[in-house]
């Protein structure tokens, strides 16, 4: 099973097996629709090669603040280290829990002006 449609069935389930569209630029590796999306319902929109930051309002003004805000908060080497002596996938859920206490602290506006699109 390709990358892609694993990624797709991760999604799938995250989303309570719920048809959802998935915005992926045209990049070589996400150059797939699977039997899978399309028995599901999965609408897989395409955009140019690196244009999700205009069709994707939270690429182009969240998430910059999320990653900055993860970056100071804590470094990754403090997640390498809390994560010593656990499993691998310790660390991810370290970072799971971060970045959902960083998500739920951002300012509301600031995730609605993502949305505030001039000539829309």
């Amino acid at each position: 099973m390709v990358v892609m449609d694993r990624y797709i069935r991760w999604l799938y389930k995250l989303m309570g097996e719920q048809p959802f569209v998935l915005i992926m630029d045209v990049h070589k590796s996400h150059n797939v629709i699977t039997n899978f999306a399309e028995a599901n319902g999965i609408q897989i929109i395409k955009v140019p090669a690196n244009g999700t930051g205009t069709y994707q309002p939270l690429d182009k003004k969240v998430f910059g603040v999320l990653k900055s805000r993860l970056c100071k908060k804590e470094s990754y080497l403090s997640v390498e280290k809390e994560a010593e002596g656990h499993p691998h996938t310790y660390k991810y859920k370290i970072m799971h829990e971060r970045t959902i206490f960083v998500w739920e602290h951002l300012d509301p506006h600031l995730i609605k002006s993502a949305w505030e699109i001039p000539g829309l």
